[in-house]
């Protein structure tokens, strides 16, 4: 039991062995001059933020790359309106909806309350692509879809089940790094984080196509 134990905690805190895992779920990085074409709507998945209540502010978490990116894509003209997909995870809490308080700080850093569009019934990817989907007045055209590079699949596969044709632009990525005999072999305990989180997703795929949402 020690010695598979040992061998656990190794394999788990091991960045060099997470990493070319982590490859096999994630696309290759899109930059914004790359893209086939200028948008009309640019999709970004909520939970990324949640809201602050009792000090009336916004608390951005780990995946706010989505946002910044999206921003970055608007005032590119890469897309010409936003769409924020995101309600509350939280079922017998009530609590502010992500999109609307993203809404709301989007045009107070200069978005025209036009060009942005606020989802906030969605609880999870699924409800998000069924929720955001309903409100494109034309199913036809391609739309960009704006998440974590790990997310991006199941993503992609819960919009394409709904009717939609979609590009992706992968967000909060991880930069290849060189690895050296240091890093292989010595332990990081930071890669226990990262595959908390991996390891959500493929559950959450493996999930999904149990389910028939992708």
């Amino acid at each position: 039991m020690l010695i598979v134990s040992i061998i656990v905690l190794y394999f788990f805190s091991n960045n060099f062995i997470y990493s070319n895992i982590e490859d096999l779920f994630t696309p290759n990085i899109v930059k914004a001059e790359d893209l086939k074409q200028n948008y009309e709507y640019g999709i970004v998945m909520g939970g990324f933020s949640s809201y602050d209540s009792k000090n009336n502010k916004i608390v951005f978490r780990e995946a706010s790359d989505r946002l910044l990116q999206t921003v970055d894509l608007y005032f590119n003209r890469k897309i010409k309106k936003i769409i924020i997909s995101g309600g509350s995870a939280k079922i017998f809490v009530d609590q502010r909806k992500e999109a609307d308080f993203i809404k709301e700080y989007l045009i107070n850093i200069g978005i025209p309350e036009t060009d942005i569009i606020a989802e906030n019934k969605s609880k999870n990817t699924h409800e998000n692509a069924m929720f955001s989907s309903k409100l494109l007045p034309d199913k036809s055209i391609t739309v960009l879809l704006i998440t974590s590079s790990t997310h991006i699949y199941r993503t992609k596969k819960c919009y394409e089940k709904e009717g939609l044709v979609t590009d992706i632009y992968p967000t909060d990525y991880r930069i290849k790094e060189k690895y050296t005999i240091g890093n292989i072999i010595i332990p990081d305990s930071t890669v226990f984080v990262k595959w908390t989180k991996l390891i959500h997703e493929i559950i959450g795929i493996i999930s999904y196509k149990v389910l028939g949402y992708i």
